[in-house]
């Protein structure tokens, strides 16, 4: 555990019999040396038995210091442990070891809390769930395919395709016709404000049906069969044959 910028202090502390026996002089000195002890020493409890040490450190005269000594390790019931060595408080060993006990089951509990939620014993449990599976760190994550970004068509901007779907309908149909159906497409989203899951799929559906519904229109004058784009480029102007506003129109 590394070393705890501070502890608790209680009011027993100051106000038991074995501080306040001591002259007021004598109790401020205390308290520094057993915060000396505390901010200092190693382990945070204790302080080189040396008068000339102590007394540098309190940053008083080596008189001044023993006077108060004399009253802190009162004969026969001292408040420090006293060692060949050392000075100890046995108040802050003891904060010492609560501090590190209480570091300890923290620790203690959040390694159990990690090894509950880990992704092998989460596996562990759900083994017969094939939804669950352990990811494999050997395997390398799958590339996201990027979405092809629409782009808006028409006069108005309503219509919107990519370029590969444009590409795709007037490879088909023919690029008047499409830009014909885009415009047509464009106009009435203006004017209605209907919505369509795909414009692409909107316009192939408006040919197909067209197609379907006029089997006399739109012949191709040399191979006799159906040319959208003789049924649609014949209208110089205006929307298709068919009335736009007819249900069987829409998607």
């Amino acid at each position: 555990m590394t070393q705890s910028p501070a502890f608790q202090f209680y009011p027993s502390d100051y106000l038991g019999k074995k501080v306040l026996r001591m002259k007021e002089a004598s109790q401020g000195i205390y308290w520094h040396l057993i915060c000396i002890m505390w901010n200092d020493s190693d382990d945070q409890c204790s302080i080189e038995k040396d008068d000339e040490i102590i007394s540098k450190v309190l940053g008083k005269t080596k008189q001044k210091w023993i006077k108060a000594r004399d009253q802190i390790q009162w004969p026969g019931d001292p408040i420090l442990i006293e060692t060949d060595t050392h000075y100890i408080s046995k108040r802050l060993r003891e904060e010492k070891e609560k501090q590190q006990n209480r570091s300890d089951k923290a620790r203690h509990s959040a390694s159990v809390r990690w090894d509950a939620n880990a992704p092998s014993k989460q596996c562990e449990r759900n083994a017969n769930a094939p939804s669950k599976q352990c990811p494999s760190s050997s395997s390398s994550p799958t590339p996201t395919k990027k979405k092809e970004q629409k782009h808006a068509r028409g006069e108005h901007g309503n219509v919107k395709m990519t370029d590969k779907e444009l590409g795709k309908l007037i490879s088909d149909h023919g690029e008047k016709l499409i830009n014909h159906m885009i415009l047509v497409l464009d106009e009435y989203i203006g004017s209605k404000g209907e919505k369509y899951r795909s414009h692409y799929m909107t316009i192939k559906s408006w040919i197909r049906r067209d197609k379907e519904n006029n089997h006399g229109q739109g012949r191709n004058q040399k191979s006799g069969k159906y040319d959208p784009n003789e049924h649609y480029i014949k209208q110089t102007d205006g929307p298709p044959v068919r009335d736009i506003d007819d249900p069987d129109f829409k998607m």
